[in-house]
């Protein structure tokens, strides 16, 4: 079993130890297309962790990663790094 796995099991848990959505060092970079420039982060090292029953909110300026942070819990993007847990379940774009 990879370290990836195993992060993702011991996210599951049980109860009051259990993870609804886990963000573990994650990191997004995204690269434009058809041009020869330096990729933009998005997302630099961002590691919580959303119990369930817990209310969050992202807050922060346009542009801070807010959508990425969520596109990747739904599946629609992945982690140029890090993983990205939704029920002890890797979330995969």
């Amino acid at each position: 079993m990879s370290t990836v796995e195993n992060v993702a099991q011991d996210k599951a848990g049980t109860g009051a130890d259990a993870v609804a959505v886990g963000f573990d060092h994650v990191y997004k970079a995204f690269v434009a297309r058809g041009r020869r420039s330096e990729p933009v982060l998005a997302l630099q090292d961002v590691a919580f962790d959303v119990r369930p029953g817990e209310f969050v909110s992202l807050v922060g300026p346009s542009g801070c990663g807010k959508s990425t942070c969520l596109n990747m819990v739904a599946g629609l993007a992945t982690p140029s790094d890090g993983l990205v847990t939704h029920h002890g379940a890797r979330s995969a774009g």
